[in-house]
């Protein structure tokens, strides 16, 4: 399966999780959205597929660099404005990672770098 029909089938498949709701008041189609302009995480920049979670009462990104920079970034928001990104130390990826949270725990999944096909994660905890 390709990347971009493996990311096509993960989109198709959040959105019948989501359309599911919790009843079926929740299964009406919902209006259209009216979105906000474009806007940038100051400093970001990412050649692969972002992730995005919600933890704790805030949002959490995270991606890697551009081009050749491996390196693996975040931000979070409030739902207003987003933190600077941030790197995470001793980390590394040629591939979008993944982002979710359990327990009150946030966790992070990527591919290593290059022709490493090693799976790495990390998890950090609410302050």
């Amino acid at each position: 399966m390709t990347r971009l029909s493996r990311n096509l089938f993960v989109m198709i498949g959040c959105v019948l999780v989501f359309s599911m709701g919790s009843g079926p008041a929740s299964a009406q189609p919902s209006a259209a959205l009216s979105w906000t302009g474009q806007q940038s995480i100051s400093g970001s920049g990412t050649s692969a597929e972002p992730a995005l979670t919600p933890f704790g009462n805030r949002l959490y990104a995270m991606w890697k660099g551009t081009g050749t920079d491996t390196g693996l970034y975040w931000s979070s928001t409030d739902g207003t404005t987003w933190a600077g990104q941030q790197k995470m130390p001793n980390a590394g990826s040629s591939e979008g990672p993944g982002l979710a949270a359990l327990n009150g725990t946030l966790y992070a999944m990527w591919k290593g770098s290059g022709s490493d096909p090693g799976l790495y994660w990390a998890s950090a905890s609410a302050s």
